[in-house]
């Protein structure tokens, strides 16, 4: 959601369209796409909500004002395991991870083998 309104000049969202089909892109498919796709800025009114893929390629153009260009970011999916090897960034997950982390740490002081 827009908290300003943003337009050409202060570094708007620009994306480039129907990108998010190709799924997961190495660096060199985005690099390659950035240079065939035409880019779209999405320019919007202060209170607008932008809807997009999470794969969309996309980026924020070079602000040439001062005029600020706030905006809260929501992600949304069914599921936080999204296949293929995509996978939401989570609290859960990042607590789950942190979990491991520390039992493994426990065992590894404690002479303990179990995980």
């Amino acid at each position: 959601m827009s908290l300003d309104d943003s337009s050409a000049e202060n570094g708007p969202l620009r994306v480039l369209p129907d990108t998010h089909r190709g799924g997961l892109l190495s660096e060199s498919q985005i690099e390659r796409l950035a240079r065939e796709v035409v880019p779209v800025d999405c320019v919007a009114c202060s209170g607008s909500v932008i809807a997009m893929r999470p794969l969309t390629v996309h980026s924020s153009s070079k602000a040439t004002s001062e005029q600020p260009r706030r905006v809260l970011h929501v992600e949304y999916a069914p599921a936080v395991d999204l296949g293929a090897g995509i996978e939401l960034a989570t609290a859960y997950r990042f607590i789950r991870n942190r979990m491991k982390l520390l039992r493994l740490s426990r065992s590894t002081l404690l002479g303990d083998e179990r995980p």
